[in-house]
């Protein structure tokens, strides 16, 4: 796994934090932020247990897909 990857497990993003995020079942990275307990994108919110992985949006890398993230 990438240093810079954190799986849902390992704990989660901070309030307000902008975060980079992939959905159960689905291989397209997300931009948002973590609010409300709910990993929000410019459309709609996703339930924390819908994440299966997360990172810190400002990780200076190009995210194409969810092998960046390494789950």
């Amino acid at each position: 796994m990438s240093s810079s990857s954190i799986v849902r497990s390992a704990g989660l993003p901070h309030e307000g934090q902008s975060v980079k995020f992939v959905l159960d079942g689905r291989d397209v990275v997300m931009d948002g932020k973590y609010v409300d307990r709910s990993f929000r994108s410019r459309w709609s919110g996703y339930d924390r247990d819908r994440v299966t992985a997360w990172r810190p949006a400002d990780v200076s890398d190009s995210l194409s897909s969810t092998r960046s993230l390494a789950i």
